[in-house]
């Protein structure tokens, strides 16, 4: 994404994520509270796509102050980059490869039989190919703008991919917390802070490997990886030690891939 002379990725990024938190915490929070919605919300509740929306709003409004309607246009252009069609093959696979090998670590780590999460894993594999689940959950289209497109772009531009990975990672766990008492939309529940936050950092690394790879293509590193995450809840217990599992081979998937600073 182009930069106008007078901004500073360093400072559009501080600015993006206040942004972000004011709009989906104190705006949608008001909302939340007015609304009396201390449970769950629906996907379809106005409500939530402010909160969900929420990075994505703030990477527009930034964009649009900085470079204009031009600004704006480069930045939603992410979303569709033309890149190497093996990068997608990757993207498709990477995430259902990883959640097998953690199942099998973790069932010889707990000495408990692999067959019924296999069960589960296949199941869940049938029902991503044959039905919509993977799209059941709107969140991965109104975040991705924001987390990969503006927020890791920027950060790419002063510092290296793995550093890059572990700030926005700090970012999206941060946004996500007040999640944890104000709705039970993650799964994980509050004594599963910790373990949920590794999953994420494990996600947020083969993201940026893929957004290096693929062009900074945002659908393909981080809509479709996202989609996956929300889709895979019941499959990988992200509360727990298999989200340490899930570190350790996104680590190595990072490493092996050696995501080049740009």
């Amino acid at each position: 994404m182009e930069q106008s002379p007078i901004s500073s990725p360093k400072r559009d990024v501080i600015i993006f994520f206040i942004l972000t938190c004011a709009i989906s915490w104190g705006f949608g929070g008001v909302a939340v509270l007015l609304s009396q919605h201390r449970g769950g919300i629906a996907y379809d509740n106005p409500i939530f796509l402010i909160l969900t929306g929420a990075p994505s709003l703030a990477a527009i409004s930034i964009t649009f102050y900085r470079n204009g309607f031009e600004g704006v246009k480069q930045l939603l252009s992410m979303l569709f980059r033309s890149f190497d069609w093996r990068w997608l093959v990757l993207a498709l696979c990477i995430l259902p490869l990883i959640f097998f090998i953690v199942l099998g670590v973790s069932a010889t780590y707990r000495s408990i039989g692999f067959s019924g999460a296999l069960s589960s894993y296949i199941v869940w594999l049938v029902a991503i190919v044959t039905t919509g689940l993977l799209f059941s959950n709107p969140a991965a289209f109104l975040e991705e703008l924001g987390w990969r497109g503006f927020a890791l772009s920027n950060l790419l531009l002063f510092t290296t991919p793995f550093r890059a990975s572990i700030i926005v990672a700090i970012m999206w766990i941060v946004w996500h917390l007040p999640a944890f008492f104000f709705s039970d939309a993650i799964s994980a529940g509050t004594s599963g802070i910790l373990w949920w936050a590794m999953s994420v950092l494990a996600i947020t690394l083969i993201m940026t490997s893929l957004f290096i790879h693929t062009n900074k293509n945002v659908f393909v590193a981080g809509v479709l990886p996202h989609m996956f995450i929300n889709s895979s809840t019941g499959i990988v217990d992200t509360g727990s030690i298999d989200s340490f599992f899930m570190l350790v081979v996104a680590s190595i998937v990072f490493i092996l891939l050696m995501p080049r600073r740009q």
